[in-house]
């Protein structure tokens, strides 16, 4: 229930940060089994788009929390916290996604050297 919670907070870029970071975590879990170079990069390349997408997405929330609260009353500014609360899901979410994905790699890496 609460990742529910978190992931609608979190918007619509929620789900690309899913989808690179997921393929990421699935690369790295192959990457245990059968340790290729390709799938080496692969997994690198996939976990530099996880950060780059969960990093686009809480600037993309900052940017909608700014056009939102830009107009309306002073007193109701502090409302910017919550959007910005909002948008760092995006970014917690990456780094959720790529703490297995490290772990998998290095094993996988630790096995191909060995």
């Amino acid at each position: 229930m609460v990742v529910f919670h978190f992931i609608r907070e979190a918007g619509w870029p929620v789900f690309t940060v899913l989808a690179a970071g997921g393929a990421a975590c699935a690369v790295a879990i192959r990457m245990m089994s059968k340790p290729t170079d390709a799938l080496a990069s692969l997994c690198r390349n996939l976990a530099v788009l996880t950060v780059l997408l969960g990093v686009a997405g809480t600037l993309l929330g900052l940017h909608v929390t700014v056009d939102a609260i830009k107009d309306g009353p002073a007193e109701q500014r502090w409302f910017f916290l919550i959007g910005l609360k909002e948008s760092l899901n995006n970014l917690l979410m990456a780094v959720f996604l790529l703490l297995p994905t490290v772990f998998c790699y290095m094993m996988g890496r630790f096995k191909q050297l060995s």
